[in-house]
């Protein structure tokens, strides 16, 4: 295994196992996840949405910091309390955290599915999960994803559950919902 996979590894083992531990609910999303969703692509970090009870966050990063992770603690307790985001670092390598501001968000989180890894559990978002994700986002790498994920899963996408849930936050003619439309079109019947 080169280096940087093997750090990546580490450090998403360390955090599992450390969620797990204490509770708290996740999903792994970002390039990683696309990984595990059959839509590889090289990535240098690992992004979690989750949920974090507010009087378990000090325990919480007291214990990433005695395993190895980068960050100061009083800082970081403050940067997600008061926002929707937490970078902290493992070996030099990034990790981010996302909070689920929206219900959409504690729905990618409820929805995760448990994939095997290295012999044990890890909860990963689910193709509709991250297509709905890189729609929030959409930009032109996200657009790239999100044409990888419907190639790959095609007929095995629950499409209702992405517009009902898309219709949490917007509507079904917004310009990401109606590009997603015509990408699957185009895709799924082969650009007819």
């Amino acid at each position: 295994m080169d280096p940087i996979a093997s750090k990546l590894t580490e450090a998403l083992d360390k955090q599992r196992t450390i969620f797990e531990k204490r509770g708290i609910k996740y999903a792994l999303i970002g390039g990683l996840a696309l990984g595990y969703l059959g839509n590889p692509r090289f990535t240098t970090d690992i992004d979690f949405i989750l949920h974090i009870p507010q009087l378990s966050l000090p325990g919480l990063l007291e214990e990433l910091l005695e395993n190895g992770f980068e960050f100061d603690l009083m800082a970081a307790i403050r940067t997600w309390t008061q926002g929707n985001m937490l970078v902290i670092h493992y070996e030099g390598f990034r990790i981010d955290w996302l909070k689920p501001p929206l219900a959409l968000h504690q729905h990618v989180i409820d929805k995760a599915l448990e994939v095997e890894w290295k012999g044990t559990r890890i909860r990963v978002a689910t193709p509709e999960s991250m297509i709905l994700l890189k729609l929030l986002a959409f930009r032109v790498n996200d657009q790239a994803d999100i044409q990888g994920l419907i190639a790959n899963k095609r007929s095995l996408l629950d499409l209702a559950w992405i517009d009902a849930e898309w219709q949490t936050i917007g509507e079904l003619t917004d310009p990401p919902m109606l590009w997603f439309k015509e990408r699957y079109h185009h895709i799924t019947t082969g650009g007819s």
